[in-house]
């Protein structure tokens, strides 16, 4: 039986579609960032209904020390961030500038009626230059 909270799969076989444990993921590496302080969708998975914890790892680079902050994000709203800071978002702001920053969002709970997609945002303030974002998002069916 699928959905439902069915288990599949033994210790050499990832589950199928629609069963417990089931894995989605999405990656994508070298996007320019957004205007510096706007979130940008680096990457979007698409979850069909069930319970799901999703998620995300998101970096910045920069040819230069030009970055001052990150915030990554799991948003069901591209280029937006939702929700509660330490929730579904992560932020890493310094003092001092860097030309790497990176942060991560740990599993975050959603429980889903109809399949939705969910974005994986990246923040970056810079002082100049285009830095890129590289993004992993990922949902893993618990129910």
């Amino acid at each position: 039986q699928t959905g439902s909270g069915t288990i599949q799969g033994s210790k050499n076989t990832a589950p199928s579609a629609g069963y417990l444990g089931e894995r989605i993921s999405a990656s994508a590496q070298s996007v320019a960032a957004g205007l510096s302080g706007a979130g940008k969708t680096i990457t979007s998975i698409s979850l069909t209904p069930g319970i799901w914890d999703v998620s995300a790892i998101g970096m910045a680079t920069s040819g230069s020390i030009n970055l001052s902050l990150v915030e990554v994000g799991i948003s069901a709203t591209t280029n937006t961030f939702e929700g509660n800071l330490g929730d579904q978002n992560y932020i890493l702001a310094t003092a001092a500038t860097n030309s790497f920053m990176s942060g991560s969002v740990p599993a975050f709970r959603v429980i889903l009626s109809a399949t939705t997609t969910y974005y994986c945002v990246v923040r970056v303030d810079y002082l100049a230059g285009s830095p890129n974002c590289s993004a992993r998002i990922s949902g893993t069916r618990v129910g």
